[in-house]
């Protein structure tokens, strides 16, 4: 799309004077990061019902073009058929109803080769999140949920038991197993393994810590690989009272602790002291410290539009300076880049030192 995004009043039906396409002049981005973002959050994720037949707007690839021979009535077609919405077919070679069944559009794998060919590294996984599946999680979500901050919380039966992925995780693993996945996703909740800031200092919740190990044991045993996450979108509700992710001094130690607490647990051959001798290595596919950390700090600290106080609640929008570098976005990012740093550097040591960690794919990521 060329010229900028500008507060320009569009034409009804036409172009604005930055070339933005609008079906009826109802949408049109602000020059400022932070709100153009938040625009483009709310309107593809954001539950308003916006979808094309009701936006039906397209963005025009010039700037010169005749407004008026490119409003979009009810039935009409666009001048760009690659940016057509709204039941518009795409041009019939990419038409799957005229394909054959046996089509291959892309190959990633290929079975027959031995494992460790370059290229051949393509792996097909399915995912969950604790806040997502979780029952008998007293985490910031449901907290968040309870003040009123998701909206279709109350008209939903038996909302707080989610999918039940903790007390009847082997539903959702056949279902993934049955789809053909080789990765499940699985996160580790913080908050359910440290549920206050004094218990930092004691480890993790072994009660707790034992059932999550029960749930990669089950998985393994379906014939995938777990991938863990350790922080998916939910931060404990103690931390978010010591400032959460904006506060470096807090919440690097906090979460080392937490993930060290896990690591331990799981691949006890490269702990020290009692977790030395806690049994066998978990079989883990890899582990991933952070999901989508801008995310995160982007709707938490930012749009205000997630939760981030001690009480579950969101703090107001902040101002466009907030995706500033010394703006909580900023010092949000940095601080977790130092906490993935050094959860990193556990991970791969333990891994490297001891040579009794994951399977031969495994590796250390963010999402």
């Amino acid at each position: 799309v060329r010229g900028p995004l500008t507060r320009s009043a569009p034409r009804k039906g036409g172009l604005s004077a930055d070339g933005v396409l609008l079906q009826k002049g109802e949408l049109n981005l602000p020059t400022e990061p932070f709100m153009a973002t938040l625009a483009l959050v709310f309107l593809c994720g954001g539950g308003l019902g916006l979808g094309p037949s009701r936006a039906h707007a397209a963005l025009a690839l010039d700037d010169d073009l005749d407004a008026g021979a490119l409003a979009l009535g009810p039935g009409a077609r666009s001048p760009f058929p690659e940016l057509e919405m709204d039941g518009v077919h795409a041009p019939p070679e990419y038409d799957d109803e005229l394909l054959p069944e046996d089509h291959v559009i892309a190959r990633f794998f290929d079975s027959s080769l031995p494992e460790g060919v370059p290229g051949n590294n393509f792996f097909f996984g399915l995912a969950t999140a604790p806040a997502h599946v979780e029952d008998d999680l007293q985490d910031a979500w449901l907290g968040f949920a309870n003040n009123g901050g998701v909206k279709a919380w109350h008209n939903t039966p038996h909302a707080a038991e989610r999918v039940r992925f903790w007390s009847q995780p082997e539903t959702e693993i056949r279902l993934a197993a049955e789809a053909g996945a080789t990765v499940f996703r699985m996160g580790l909740d913080w908050a359910r393994l440290v549920p206050s800031a004094e218990a930092v200092a004691l480890g993790v919740e072994p009660v707790a810590m034992a059932r999550y190990r029960q749930i990669i044991d089950m998985v393994n045993e379906a014939g995938m690989q777990p991938m863990l996450t350790l922080f998916h979108h939910s931060a404990p509700a103690w931390l978010a009272g010591q400032g959460g992710w904006t506060y470096p001094s807090a919440a690097i130690p906090a979460f080392y602790a937490f993930a060290e607490g896990v690591i331990d647990a799981l691949i006890p051959c490269g702990a020290s002291g009692a977790a030395k001798n806690a049994g066998p290595s978990a079989k883990l596919h890899s582990i991933v410290p952070f999901n989508e950390p801008h995310v995160f700090n982007l709707l938490t600290y930012c749009g205000g539009v997630w939760p981030s106080t001690a009480e579950n609640t969101n703090r107001p929008p902040s101002p466009p300076t907030c995706l500033s570098e010394w703006g909580l976005y900023g010092v949000a990012m940095k601080t977790m880049a130092e906490a993935h740093g050094a959860v990193y550097d556990k991970i791969r040591a333990t891994e490297v030192r001891y040579r009794c960690m994951m399977m031969p794919t495994a590796f250390i990521t963010a999402a």
